[in-house]
C-alpha cells in the first residue's frame, strides 16, 4: 500500500513538472541568433514574401525547417556585415538611398494610381460590345503579307496589285520577310495574340480575298491579304470579363500615370543640358 502511494505521488509530481515546462515554452519565437530573436511573425512575413510559384515548395515540416535555416543564414550574414561596419560604407549609403527612392515612388504610385484607377463592369461591357470579334474562341485567319521598309515602296506595290499583278509573285520579289516570301507571303493560320497588335487587328478585319492598305508596325510596312478565315465561337461577356478588365485597367493606369507625371513636371523647375548628355560615352562601349 505504501509503495502504491509513493508511485502515485511520483506520477503527480512528474505530471505537475511537465505542465510547468510546457507553460514556459516560448511559442512566439522560432529561433535565436545570438541575442536576436526570430519571431513567429517574422517567419510568416518571410513566407508571405515568396512569389506565388514558390509557395507550394514549403508544405512539409522538413521544407519549413529549411526555410527557417535560410532566415537564420540571413541574420548571421547581417550580423557579420554590421560587425565589419559596412553600414558606414559609401556604396551601402548609395544603395540605401536608391532603395529608399524606388520604394517611396512605389508607395506614391500605389496611392495615386493603383488605388484610384478602377474599371467597373459597365466599362468592360461597353468594350466587349464594341469589340466582339476579339472575343471568339478558336477564331483565326490565314493570311499572306508583303513587308517593305518604306511607305513609298508600299504604295508602289499597292499600285501593282491594283493593276492586277499577282500577290504571291510580288511577295517573292519584294517582301523583306524572307521566311514567308518564298511561299508567296503565306503566314499560315494564326489566332489572336500571335502577331503584333497592328498587324493582327488589320488581318482580322479583312474578309477572305481582301487586301489591306499599308499597315505600319515595328518591322516596317505590310500589305496583308487574307485567304481563309475561321470565325470560331463567340465568348459571352462573363467568359471575357476578367481579361477585358485587366487589359483596360492596365491601359487606364498607364494613361493616368502619364497625366500625373506630366502635371508634376509642369510644376517642377526642370533644366536639361542635352549637350552634356549627347557627349556621354555609353559604359558598355568604352574600351
Amino acid at each position: 500500500m505504501k509503495r502504491l502511494l509513493i508511485t502515485a505521488a511520483l506520477i503527480i509530481l512528474i505530471s505537475g513538472c511537465s505542465k510547468g515546462n510546457n507553460a514556459s515554452v516560448d511559442t512566439s519565437t522560432v529561433a535565436k541568433v545570438g541575442d536576436v530573436k526570430i519571431s513567429r511573425d517574422d517567419y510568416i512575413k518571410e513566407l508571405k514574401s515568396l512569389p506565388e510559384w514558390a509557395r507550394s515548395r514549403f508544405q512539409s515540416d522538413e521544407d519549413k525547417d529549411k526555410f527557417l535555416d535560410s532566415i537564420i543564414e540571413k541574420e548571421v550574414l547581417y550580423a557579420e556585415a554590421k560587425k565589419n561596419r559596412l553600414e558606414q560604407d559609401k556604396e551601402f549609403a548609395a544603395k540605401l538611398e536608391d532603395f529608399k527612392k524606388m520604394n517611396l515612388i512605389t508607395i506614391l504610385l500605389e496611392k495615386e494610381i493603383r488605388d484610384k484607377v478602377k474599371i467597373d463592369d459597365a466599362e468592360a461591357k461597353k468594350y466587349y460590345d464594341d469589340n466582339l470579334e476579339k472575343y471568339r474562341k478558336d477564331a483565326g485567319v490565314r493570311a499572306s503579307h508583303i513587308l517593305v521598309e518604306t511607305e513609298k515602296d508600299g504604295n508602289f506595290i499597292l499600285a501593282k496589285l491594283k493593276n492586277g499583278d499577282d500577290f504571291g509573285k510580288l511577295a517573292r520579289k519584294f517582301s523583306k520577310d524572307e521566311g514567308s516570301a518564298q511561299n508567296g507571303g503565306d503566314l499560315g493560320f494564326f489566332s489572336r495574340g500571335s502577331m503584333v497588335p497592328e498587324f493582327e487587328d488589320a488581318a482580322f478585319k479583312l474578309k477572305p480575298g481582301e487586301v489591306s492598305g499599308l499597315v505600319k508596325t515595328q518591322f516596317g510596312y505590310h500589305i496583308i491579304k487574307v485567304t481563309d478565315k475561321s470565325e470560331g465561337t463567340q465568348l459571352d461577356f462573363e467568359q471575357a470579363k476578367d481579361v477585358i478588365k485587366r487589359q483596360l485597367l492596365s491601359e487606364k493606369q498607364r494613361t493616368a500615370y502619364q497625366s500625373y507625371v506630366n502635371g508634376l513636371k509642369t510644376n517642377a523647375k526642370i533644366v536639361k543640358n542635352t549637350d552634356v548628355v549627347s557627349k556621354i560615352e555609353l559604359p558598355w562601349e568604352q574600351k
